[in-house]
């Protein structure tokens, strides 16, 4: 039984890129609704029928949308769109560009002919606190002392030990987060150091690069991961839309009055 949808006639929309872009995908938006462009004030809005008043993120209509993008970002620098955006109509559409083309155009232009990619260096045993035993030898040999000794550490003495241990750690993230950094930052237009998602990580990136300077870069990461400790793993990612590097706060105000008007 095929599953009745009810069709809102406006625009879900997928991303924004800059000037006249003819994008024609066939059906590979939500519900494998086609994914075309529509262009104005000198933007282009990638977008498809939307299926529904309210998009819910399921599996499903979460894939599309993020296969669109990955689609897109193999040809085109696009501010990505967050999930669910849909104007009601070509008018609010219209609105929507023309209300913010002046933020829109100025972050375009910053990752024009750029895609993003990431690196992360991490500890390939996920232990932290060992690892910093290992390459501290005075934190070693306290730790061992107490071993030896066969006294159980106080409360404030185990506290006292484990700031020594997590001063340490941050110093040397600091550390290698400075050398991988310069290590790659010459083939990239901009680096930005993005927040730790595990205690074993060390360091992260965002490289906003040039695709002419991809293969440099990954030739770069090479040589990096090479040159660092045993102990460390380098993972690479991408390409993506340039997420950590556009900064639009939209303003829907378009889109928001035309739904008060058709409610």
């Amino acid at each position: 039984m095929t599953e009745a949808i009810q069709l809102n006639p406006g625009f879900y929309i997928y991303a924004i890129a800059l000037g006249d872009v003819a994008i024609d995908y066939g059906p590979v938006g939500l519900r494998s609704f086609e994914v075309t462009s529509f262009s104005s004030e000198g933007l282009t809005a990638i977008v498809s029928k939307c299926p529904g008043h309210k998009i819910r993120p399921e599996r499903r209509n979460l894939k599309a949308h993020h296969e669109v993008l990955k689609r897109l970002v193999a040809d085109h620098a696009i501010l990505p769109m967050g999930f669910g955006l849909c104007a009601p109509s070509e008018q609010s559409l219209c609105g929507l560009l023309s209300d913010n083309a002046e933020k829109l155009k100025k972050n375009l232009e910053a990752i024009e002919g750029c895609r993003e990619w990431g690196v992360t260096v991490k500890l390939a045993n996920g232990d932290p606190a060992q690892w910093i035993l290992e390459v501290d030898p005075e934190l070693e040999e306290k730790r061992n002392e107490i071993l030896q000794s066969g006294h159980q550490m106080s409360r404030d003495d185990r506290m006292n030990f484990g700031q020594q241990i997590a001063r340490q750690l941050e110093q040397q993230r600091a550390a290698y987060e400075l050398e991988v950094r310069k290590s790659l930052e010459s083939c990239c237009r901009e680096v930005r150091t993005i927040d730790l998602k595990a205690d074993a990580e060390i360091c992260g990136f965002a490289l906003l690069v040039e695709k002419e300077n991809e293969a440099k870069l990954e030739e770069k990461i090479s040589a990096m991961a090479a040159g660092l400790p045993e102990a460390f793993a380098v993972s690479f990612s991408g390409p993506w839309a340039a997420h950590n590097f556009v900064e639009v706060q939209m303003d829907a105000s378009a889109l928001e009055a035309q739904e008060g008007e058709s409610s």
